[in-house]
């Protein structure tokens, strides 16, 4: 993906029509991500949309998806590496258990409420609550929500990475407005509306590719 693209092309990514050529996606509101993602601001070494070892890939992932309670904050890179990562990983860390927090951090950087984010994915805040107080990892069944929730924020950044101008952008900011938004390809419904099943999230995520793709007009 190349090229500036005004804020209607952001409509069309959003509502299904999208044109043969790639669009860029943009933050529709226009905010500033929570941290910086230009290659200079990792340091030396470090690239966009590079990938380190697969060891150090996976340790990272594990941080984030065992975060402690606390400012909220986590790796700026920590949803790209989710979304690269070998499925072996993610399956490996699904049934180990998510940490409960590790919910409550996606709903920040969603700007999404704990309940709201609960709702989409089909999961009960007051048992999440309740493992968290207990000190208990989630469940497999409940991991895999949260992981694939991470992982798809994790695919809109690195189609962002892929057109060379990720600065500024909030991938996490972005889905949870596009997860609201009635999509012509989904009969008028909203991606959120799918996203309680495995299938439902295998669907949103093959109509973000194709968006990215120009593969549906």
């Amino acid at each position: 993906m190349s090229g500036a693209v005004k804020d209607r092309d952001m409509g069309d990514v959003a509502s299904g029509r999208v044109s043969g050529r790639r669009p860029e996606m943009i933050d529709p509101l226009g905010g500033k991500s929570r941290s910086t993602r230009a290659t200079h601001a990792h340091g030396p070494g470090r690239v966009i949309g590079s990938r380190s070892s697969g060891a150090t890939d996976n340790a990272k992932m594990r941080i984030f998806l065992s975060h402690v309670a606390g400012g909220g904050e986590v790796d700026p890179d920590a949803f790209t590496r989710i979304f690269r990562v070998d499925p072996a990983d993610r399956i490996s860390i699904i049934k180990s258990g998510v940490k409960p927090e590790a919910f409550g951090v996606i709903a920040r950087h969603m700007d999404r409420t704990r309940e709201q984010l609960g709702k989409t994915l089909g999961l009960s805040v007051t048992t999440i609550d309740r493992k968290q107080k207990a000190g208990e990892n989630l469940s497999p069944e409940q991991s895999e929500r949260v992981v694939a929730m991470a992982k798809l924020i994790g695919q809109v950044q690195a189609m962002v990475e892929e057109s060379g101008d990720p600065e500024g952008f909030d991938a996490a900011h972005w889905l949870g407005r596009w997860l609201d938004e009635p999509l012509p390809a989904l009969g008028g419904q909203r991606p959120a509306d799918f996203m309680d099943t495995a299938e439902g999230r295998e669907l949103v995520s093959r109509l973000l590719a194709m968006a990215q793709s120009g593969a549906y007009a």
